[in-house]
């Protein structure tokens, strides 16, 4: 990410509380204004992503090892921490991407699951969470996630048509 566009930063304190900041338009290339706690109990680091009507998520785990969100409305506001829905219990950080707005889909998680190790994903759409899905596998590393460009193809039809031999 490019530091001078970036519009928050998000870190964990030593109390475990999440910090947020904004950058500072006036600072160094790197100056976030001063940090401010947002609250909550995370194990691990906090991660963000920008909302499409401009508030800013930040998602982790919290200490009961439930996938915690807090919505900053207006990248100003915090609303507290809740569990996504769903009951899933994890054993890794949160990772999460923010596709282009397609079906309504404003973001997606991914966790790996305490009770099996499997890769969980669950998108937040504008009604709401959508419940989380097993993707399978087993892993006991962090997880990553990046979009692709999508390129369409051309659909051609072509009838299949059934011969004897």
């Amino acid at each position: 990410m490019d530091p001078q566009r970036a519009r928050f930063v998000v870190t964990r304190a030593t109390t475990n509380a999440v910090l947020y900041g904004r950058p500072d338009p006036f600072g160094p290339i790197l100056g976030v204004t001063g940090m401010s706690s947002i609250g909550g109990s995370l194990q691990g680091d906090p991660q963000a992503a920008n909302a499409p009507d401009g508030d800013v998520l930040v998602f982790g785990r919290d200490t009961s090892n439930q996938v915690v969100t807090n919505r900053i409305v207006g990248g100003a506001t915090p609303t507290g921490f809740t569990v996504v829905p769903g009951g899933l219990l994890v054993s890794s950080e949160i990772e999460v991407v923010e596709p282009s707005g397609a079906a309504g889909e404003l973001v997606r998680i991914f966790a790996r699951g305490l009770d099996d190790g499997a890769v969980y994903t669950n998108p937040m759409t504008t009604g709401g969470w959508t419940g989380w899905r097993n993707l399978g596998g087993f892993t006991t590393s962090e997880i990553s996630a990046a979009l692709t460009a999508v390129t369409k193809m051309p659909t051609v039809w072509s009838p299949v048509v059934p011969t004897t031999v």
